[in-house]
């Protein structure tokens, strides 16, 4: 796993809301390939190029950042960035926030692609980029004097990580500070003569409690998976683990304790992650340690940019777009979902109302079905009237009696941006129109818990006056 070359697919990400201090650069805009989709030059299919630079730091390199420049014109004169802010030629370096001084894009968005391995530099050595292209893909490598790749193949996964879990998978279990609350409550509620129950096992929990316990059962039914967990369970010498593909009477009389990661590999939206409350019910365990339980929230926003992706665009540039506006969301209705999944980290928002729980479930008295609507005023005071265009919905995991965000982290503050977990995934709700309201208005919920069909369901949406 240490070797591991691991994927080509660069991560789409949008460059400009990663925190300024985050990283480091280690060298200028490096221009790598141009491609010419005129018909006058044929597109190389397959190519490798190599360009040299000076560090402009001493650091490791882990990872390059990309993106597209466009030519609109034949002569190059329309010339339009897909750079971050920090290397955008229209930026405004003294405004406030310059990375809401570009123009949007959710398209053409920057990219991130992961080093196979860490690579050490000092400042002014000479580095080169090696950047190569398929068909399908793009990946880099660095290299120096000292440090060389055999070959310059497109990488290839082969310790499972990279095809068995998405990159905020990977970030969540990269979330230090998450990981001492669920360690730190495991070590208190189990000892060395537990036998635990683990009932997620693209996480990392239960191999963790291996070390405070007897014994574990790790319930995984998918082969990358379980050839993940073996990986870390042979590293660490570990022989009190047993992973199984289905909970059975006999590890049901045995086991003393329950835990579960409240992040599955598999879940999408928040609500998907109630799998544990599903498998609680199902197999009726009831010695749960963690988590204790979850709640959903949620709020009315105004998003900078992320509507974009819904609203209509009525007349553009001059432009009457209603037919196609008409086509596109006829499709929609087809195709999608009321509510979808976005790492909200990545498309600032402000809260524009006060945040609202929509459902609370307790892990240690389970209902087989709950359901719950309310209504609730936009604003709590009179204080003027308000932009909103859409909803945001989290889950607040309960451990050791204590909330466990995914969703802001911080209390959000009525006008101000919200700041999001970067290492977990939100949902919204994206109004087609958005509508300017007052301390009048309201918006309203309704959800629908269904533990026998593993079914969730919500709806949120405004208040009609009329």
């Amino acid at each position: 796993m240490k070797d591991c070359g691991g994927s080509a697919a660069v991560h789409d990400i949008q460059l400009s809301q990663l925190p300024r201090q985050a990283f480091k650069e280690i060298s200028d805009q490096i221009p790598v390939f141009y491609y010419d989709w005129s018909g006058r030059s044929a597109i190389d299919k397959k190519r490798t190029v190599k360009q040299q630079f000076n560090s402009m730091i001493t650091g490791n390199a882990q990872m390059v950042f990309m993106w597209w420049e466009l030519n609109m014109d034949t002569e190059g004169k329309i010339v339009i960035s897909c750079a971050p802010w920090w290397g955008h030629p229209d930026a405004d370096l003294s405004s406030e926030r310059p990375q809401d001084s570009i123009p949007w894009r959710d398209h053409w968005m920057q990219a991130v692609y992961y080093l196979p391995q860490t690579m050490a530099v000092t400042k002014d050595q000479e580095v080169t980029l090696v950047s190569c292209q398929d068909e399908y893909s793009l990946w880099f490598y660095l290299q120096n004097n000292q440090t060389q790749p055999k070959n310059y193949k497109r990488p290839i996964c082969e310790c499972g990580v990279h095809m068995a879990l998405s990159r905020t998978h990977v970030s969540y279990l990269n979330d230090g500070r998450r990981s001492k609350k669920l360690l730190g409550q495991i070590k208190k509620e189990l000892s060395k003569d537990s036998i635990v129950l683990d009932l997620n096992g693209s996480s990392l929990l239960g191999v963790a409690a291996a070390k405070i316990s007897k014994f574990v059962y790790i319930l995984e039914p998918m082969q990358l998976h379980i050839g993940i967990l073996n990986d870390y369970i042979q590293e660490n010498a570990i022989d009190n683990v047993r992973i199984i593909p289905e909970i059975t009477k006999d590890v049901l009389s045995e086991v003393t304790s329950v835990i579960c990661d409240p992040n599955f590999s598999s879940a999408i939206l928040p609500w998907e992650n109630l799998k544990v409350a599903y498998l609680l019910h199902k197999y009726k365990l009831e010695s749960v340690c963690l988590p204790d339980g979850c709640e959903f929230w949620a709020m009315p926003v105004e998003f900078n940019d992320l509507h974009k992706i819904r609203v209509p665009l009525n007349v553009c540039e001059g432009i009457d777009m209603t037919i196609f506006d008409g086509l596109v969301e006829n499709s929609r209705l087809i195709s999608d979902a009321e509510i979808e999944e976005q790492p909200l980290w990545e498309y600032p928002c402000k809260c524009r109302g006060s945040p609202r729980k929509l459902a609370e479930i307790n892990f240690k008295d389970l209902k087989p079905t709950m359901a719950g609507d309310g209504v609730f005023d936009i604003v709590d005071a009179s204080d003027g009237s308000h932009n909103i265009n859409g909803f945001a919905i989290w889950a607040m995991w309960i451990v050791g009696g204590k909330q466990m965000s995914a969703g802001p982290t911080d209390l959000p503050m009525l006008g101000q941006l919200v700041e999001w977990d970067m290492h977990t995934r939100q949902a919204v709700k994206i109004l087609k129109h958005p509508q300017v309201l007052n301390s009048t208005d309201k918006w309203s919920y309704q959800v629908v818990c269904d533990l026998e069909k593993g079914q969730f369901n919500l709806s949120i949406d405004l208040v009609n006056k009329n």
